[in-house]
């Protein structure tokens, strides 16, 4: 699993967010369980972000 945050600043108070991530399987994997995997995931960088902003 590899991610990262892609930053741009859009104007002096705003910044876009992307965050990209990939992930390389070495077996078949049913794909609710990969929808559910990437939401936990994603959430869980979402909520690392805000708190390491926010102090």
């Amino acid at each position: 699993m590899d991610g990262a945050y892609l930053l741009k600043s859009l104007d002096a108070d705003t910044t876009s967010v992307t965050y990209e991530l990939s992930v390389g399987l070495s077996m078949p994997i049913p794909a609710m369980m990969i929808t559910k995997q990437e939401k936990t995931t994603i959430d869980s960088a979402l909520k690392q972000l805000k708190e390491h902003l926010e102090g």
